[in-house]
């Protein structure tokens, strides 16, 4: 009984080291294939040097999403990686941005779109509702558990890439986004609804302010300089703004950080795609308008 239960052991063993060699070579071929999805193509680099590093949620993903990328660092005449996500809190970002210097990457600045509703649930935070991570990467896994992140989302995470359906996508390309928001005041009340799944609590604010306080004391060890930026929107009076500006002028004192309130600059609902993301036509007005005359991005 004892040798058929060795036996059972090591033909275990052998077939998931197959397996594990099968997959990495999957992804080595596949991984370069650019889908149409954000967590399909987001992979961090290695040993890469940019001029600044955008945080936060879609509000900075538009800044690549679409080919903007392209768009911005010709009028910025600045390289830049985005680690944003949708929606991502504070507990996400620093997980990206702790991976992100663990794989050696450096950048001058950090650009970080700072957003209230992601200080009021965990569904943007240790909850997420998925890890976006292009690649299976066990490094990164290690480190999401390190930081708290859910099991289900890690779980989830790994189930992804044992799909056939991650194998068999066909690339997409992005494509320019030329849509235009026509106002709508049940959209507006449906995104807030979708943004504040849980009450606007005290506690909430603070036991995420503190991860905040966190990923600003790792630029500080990094020599990365940081800024905070509200990005504009068509939604007004949101829940938490006060509260959220309130911290940034504390960080503006305290830590010298300075932070830009562009919360609602842009005014044209043509430049919008929806209710609170900027369309390409947009993304490049804001850049030169407003990104380009922040003074941690001139020198």
């Amino acid at each position: 009984m004892k040798r058929l239960l060795k036996n059972l052991f090591f033909f275990s063993l052998v077939n998931l080291a197959i397996f594990c060699v099968v997959l990495y070579a999957i992804h080595f071929m596949f991984i370069k294939k650019h889908w149409s999805s954000d967590p399909d193509i987001f992979v961090i680099p290695q040993q890469q040097t940019y001029q600044f590093l955008v945080m936060g949620t879609s509000h900075a993903r538009i800044f690549t999403r679409y080919d903007n990328q392209h768009i911005v660092e010709d009028i910025l005449h600045k390289k830049f990686f985005n680690i944003s996500q949708p929606d991502a809190g504070p507990v996400m970002e620093k997980l990206y941005l702790q991976f992100f210097l663990e794989r050696g990457n450096r950048a001058k600045t950090i650009v970080y779109f700072i957003d209230p509703h992601v200080f009021y649930s965990d569904r943007w935070n240790e909850n997420y509702y998925l890890l976006p991570y292009g690649a299976l990467d066990l490094h990164f896994l290690t480190d999401s558990i390190k930081n708290n992140i859910g099991y289900a989302t890690n779980l989830d995470y790994i189930k992804t890439y044992l799909s056939l359906k991650w194998f068999i996508k066909n690339p997409k390309h992005d494509m320019y986004d030329d849509r235009a928001w026509k106002k709508s005041d049940a959209e507006v009340a449906n995104r807030l609804k979708k943004l504040y799944p849980n009450d606007t609590s005290d506690i909430a604010f603070e036991k995420y302010k503190t991860i905040l306080d966190q990923i600003t004391e790792l630029a500080k060890k990094n020599t990365m300089q940081i800024v905070f930026v509200i990005p504009t929107t068509q939604i007004k009076n949101q829940p938490g703004m006060d509260k959220l500006k309130n911290l940034l002028e504390k960080y503006k004192k305290e830590k010298k950080i300075n932070y830009y309130d562009f919360s609602h600059v842009v005014k044209d609902p043509h430049l919008y795609s929806d209710v609170d993301h900027l369309n390409t036509k947009g993304v490049a007005l804001f850049t030169k308008e407003y990104l380009a005359k922040i003074a941690e991005l001139k020198n």
